[in-house]
């Protein structure tokens, strides 16, 4: 999973951040608080679960419906697997037409 914020200020008043994150970081603060550095993921009111993301310039919370996040979770797990068969095919492929077995 990947995060970017640019600055709603203007130039030279704080830089843009990124935040990379296991998926499994979000799969798991769906049921209790995770994460100990710049990505903090916990539970928060009824049905949403919170995303705290911390730079040098600031913190902010990020707010997503459980459901919602649980969809996404779902349908990216799911089309990882059908990527990952698909590379996998078109690696052997290439592979056997390389070492002049296709």
């Amino acid at each position: 999973m990947r995060l970017d914020f640019a600055p709603a200020a203007g130039p030279g008043e704080g830089g843009a951040a990124t935040w990379v994150f296991a998926r499994s970081l979000l799969e798991e603060g769906v049921g209790v608080a995770v994460g100990d550095g710049d990505v903090r993921v916990r539970p928060g009111a009824a049905g949403e679960t919170d995303i705290e993301l911390v730079s040098l310039y600031g913190s902010c919370v990020v707010r997503l419906r459980t459901d919602t996040l649980c969809s996404f979770l779902a349908l990216s797990e799911t089309r990882s697997a059908q990527v990952s068969t698909r590379i996998r095919t078109e690696l052997d492929r290439t592979l056997d037409a390389i070492l002049g077995r296709a």
